[in-house]
C-alpha cells in the first residue's frame, strides 16, 4: 500500500520529450513531473530522476543508460512519438523490467504499442489529478509484476522457443501462443458482462452502472478523453442502492459510443433510462 511518508527505497527514471531549456516540450515535461509524477510516486518510496536532469548532452550518456537498465521503474511519455524517447524505451524493454507508458490525450500510438497499457492524460490542472490517481494504480501493479511483458521480451522469447524446439516441431511455440490467447479471452470474459446490441429507438438518455465506486470514478476521470461520436453531459443519480451515470444524447446513441462505453473496465450495465 502507498504511504505518504514512505522513505526513498526505489528509483524511477522518467523519459520524455525535452526540447531546449525554454521550449514548450521542456515546460510540459517539467510541469508533468512536478504536478503529477513526483507526487504520485513519492508515496511508493520512489525517487524520480528525469533523463534531462542527469545530463543535457546530445548523445545518450552512460549514466542515463544505467538508469534505464537498473532502476526499479521507468515511466515513458510517448507524446509526440519523440525518437529519443523511443530509443530509450527500447533499451528499457531489453532489460525486461517494469515500464509505464504515458501519452497526451489523442496521441496516435504506433501499431506496436496498441497492446501495451498506456495512461492517456489531459494537460491541465484537473488532468493532473486524474493522472496522479491513474499512476497510483498502475505503479502498484507494475512493481508487483515479477514477469514484465513487452514487445522486445515477447520477440526474444518466441525466438528462443523456436531455436530450442526439436527440428520441425513448433508445438511449444504454438502452445505458448494459444495459452496467451486463452488467458486474454478468459480475462475479457471475467471482466466484461454480455451486453445486448444498442437499442434502435428507445430514448435519448442512458444509464451506466458499475461494479464498484472506483470503476465509476475512473469512468468519470477518463470520460473527456474517450473516443465518442457525442459527448453528453454525465449526471450522477441513485437507483436503489446504486449510483449510476446518466448520459443524455441529442438522439439515439450511436453503435460506436455504445461499444466504447460497454468496453470500459468495470461497466456492468448500459440501458435506456426509464
Amino acid at each position: 500500500m502507498p504511504d505518504d511518508d514512505a522513505p526513498v527505497t526505489k528509483q524511477c527514471c522518467v523519459i520524455a520529450p525535452i526540447g531546449g531549456p525554454n521550449s514548450t516540450e521542456r515546460r510540459a515535461t517539467d510541469g508533468l513531473l512536478a504536478s503529477a509524477i513526483r507526487p504520485a510516486l513519492k508515496t511508493f518510496g520512489l525517487e524520480v530522476t528525469a533523463a534531462h536532469e542527469i545530463d543535457e548532452s546530445g548523445n545518450i550518456p552512460q549514466q542515463v543508460i544505467m538508469h534505464l537498465v537498473e532502476d526499479d521503474l521507468v515511466i515513458a511519455d510517448l507524446t509526440g512519438l519523440n525518437p529519443n524517447v523511443m530509443f530509450e524505451l527500447a533499451i528499457r524493454y531489453s532489460a525486461a523490467k517494469p515500464v509505464i507508458l504515458l501519452a497526451l490525450a489523442d496521441t496516435r500510438l504506433p501499431f506496436d504499442f496498441n497492446q501495451e497499457r498506456t495512461i492517456f492524460y489531459v494537460n491541465d490542472m484537473a488532468g493532473s489529478e486524474v493522472l496522479k490517481h491513474d499512476l497510483h494504480r498502475m505503479v502498484e501493479t507494475a512493481l508487483a509484476d515479477t514477469q514484465p511483458d513487452n514487445p522486445v521480451y515477447r520477440a526474444i522469447n518466441e525466438r528462443l522457443i523456436r531455436e530450442h524446439a526439436p527440428k520441425g516441431d513448433l508445438e511449444s511455440l504454438v502452445l505458448d501462443r494459444m495459452d496467451r490467447i486463452d488467458r486474454s479471452l478468459r480475462q475479457l470474459r471475467s471482466n466484461q458482462p454480455n451486453f445486448p446490441h444498442p437499442p434502435v429507438s428507445v430514448g435519448m438518455a442512458y444509464d451506466v452502472t458499475f461494479d464498484s465506486n472506483e470503476a465509476l470514478r475512473d469512468f468519470l476521470g477518463q470520460f473527456q478523453i474517450m473516443s465518442l461520436d457525442h459527448r453528453p453531459m454525465p449526471e450522477l443519480l441513485t437507483k436503489g442502492d446504486k449510483v449510476v451515470v446518466r448520459l443524455a444524447y441529442p438522439d439515439n446513441i450511436s453503435v460506436k459510443d455504445w461499444m466504447t462505453i460497454t468496453e470500459f473496465p468495470g461497466v456492468r450495465a448500459l440501458e435506456a433510462a426509464n
